[in-house]
């Protein structure tokens, strides 16, 4: 979708059905998009960019095990994401996960094969609470670098990391994502992992369950998972994977199990970037 002329793809929606825009700049990507608003095909979606802000950390996920994102004012600023286009039902099916944020009007530019830019009135969930309340974790992160791969191959996996400190904008850090899969920590490996998958696993609330099978079973580390043997560990991430994979209802299980395992063998093995 990223290729048609959004005044195109404007009109061709238009014509079918009301249309939401909703900008997204965090973990929403796109396969998670369409499973939250049970979407049976793909989501016309576009990168995009909102101008004079930037994307802050703040509240506090269980699931993520971090601060998670929002957006918030600064100028000469921009936050890079993407557009996708909702009905009125799929809109209100997401606002259902978005706890703790409230759906905002914004105004999110998108580009067309030519180069023009276009202006689009659009959506976006900002935190009702935007204080700093610590750094987001590497699987949370390895999230948005993911979400934004999607969209912006020119991504280079800088990720600054924005905070309100005490009522004042700060760049607390900023995130290299790693070029490697063998690089990532191990929660973060499980994150891209799960949806590289033809039947993407739940996320992020399979990666509680996952790392604690993954306990239980002696590997607490990517060093772990890197030492075993081939065999051993396939053994050990048969057990662990299924138990994901019945807890989500994905199937084929067994074929899901085994995409799985091989991955993980290839990535083990390869130092290549993560690819989308």
């Amino acid at each position: 979708m990223a290729s048609r002329t959004l005044a195109a793809a404007v009109a061709s929606a238009k014509t079918a059905m009301p249309v939401h825009y909703v900008f997204s700049y965090g973990s929403n990507g796109m396969k998670q998009l369409q499973a939250r608003v049970h979407a049976a095909v793909p989501l016309p979606s576009w990168p995009a960019y909102v101008a004079n802000y930037t994307r802050i950390f703040c509240l506090r996920s269980l699931n993520w095990g971090g601060s998670v994102a929002s957006i918030y004012p600064a100028p000469d600023h921009r936050v890079m994401g993407s557009l996708t286009a909702l009905t009125p039902e799929q809109l209100e099916r997401l606002d259902v996960f978005e706890a703790g944020y409230t759906r905002e009007p914004v105004m999110a530019t998108i580009s067309d094969q030519s180069g023009e830019e276009h202006h689009v009135a659009a959506s976006v969930y900002v935190a009702t609470n935007p204080e700093w309340r610590g750094p987001p974790s590497p699987a949370y992160l390895t999230a948005i670098a993911k979400t934004l791969r999607e969209q912006h191959p020119d991504f280079d996996g800088r990720l600054p990391i924005w905070g309100l400190v005490e009522a004042k904008l700060r760049e607390v850090d900023v995130y290299v994502h790693p070029s490697s899969h063998k690089a990532l920590e191990l929660p973060a490996f499980l994150y891209e992992l799960g949806t590289s998958l033809k039947h993407p696993w739940i996320m992020p609330t399979s990666l509680t369950p996952l790392m604690d099978a993954l306990a239980a079973g002696g590997c607490s580390s990517m060093a772990d998972l890197q030492a075993m043997g081939s065999t051993g560990r396939a053994a050990m991430l048969r057990s662990v994977f299924a138990h994901a994979v019945a807890k989500g209802k994905h199937a084929p299980l067994e074929e899901t199990v085994e995409e799985a395992i091989q991955l993980v063998d290839a990535w083990l093995a390869d130092a290549t970037k993560p690819a989308n």
